[in-house]
């Protein structure tokens, strides 16, 4: 016999993340994600983009459980696999500026000398590799998080 408040169980501890550990965990996994949108923008490795992708999407997924005390569950996951997106986008975008800002470096696309912000989102939209990878790297962080 149990009573009633035993009864009704308590959710598990490892699905209730803290807000003070996301407060602490989406800046840090973003900059991490960043970083790693910078790296693989900048080695260009094509197909080999995908392998370079999921383990990325390892990476992130590991700096986000470990900021929250790998807690697990949809709230982890989300926060994974969309600081995986941004960090993407962010890693392209800073990349695009890096390579236009020095003088006489090589433009990867067009031979313009100076793009604009507009410009450099286009070009991230319309890139068909990065959504690839950007999606084996959502599903590396997401696997992550999800199989501890």
């Amino acid at each position: 016999m149990l009573c009633r408040e035993c009864a009704r169980g308590k959710p598990n501890h490892l699905y209730i993340v803290e807000p003070k550990n996301f407060a602490v965990a989406i800046p840090v996994t973003l900059a991490a994600a960043s970083f790693g949108g910078w790296l693989m923008a900048t080695l260009h490795v094509g197909f080999f983009g995908l392998f370079a992708g999921f383990l990325y999407g390892l990476a992130v997924g590991e700096v986000a459980l470990r900021l929250t005390g790998r807690k697990r569950g949809l709230q982890v996951e989300l926060m994974a696999g969309g600081c995986v997106f941004l960090g993407l986008i962010a890693g392209q975008a800073i990349h695009f500026f890096i390579t236009t800002a020095v003088p006489g470096a090589q433009v990867p696309l067009g031979g313009v000398d100076v793009l604009t912000s507009s410009e450099v989102a286009l070009r991230i939209v319309t890139d068909p590799w990065m959504w690839v990878a950007s999606a084996v790297a959502i599903f590396g962080a997401v696997s992550r998080v999800r199989n501890i």
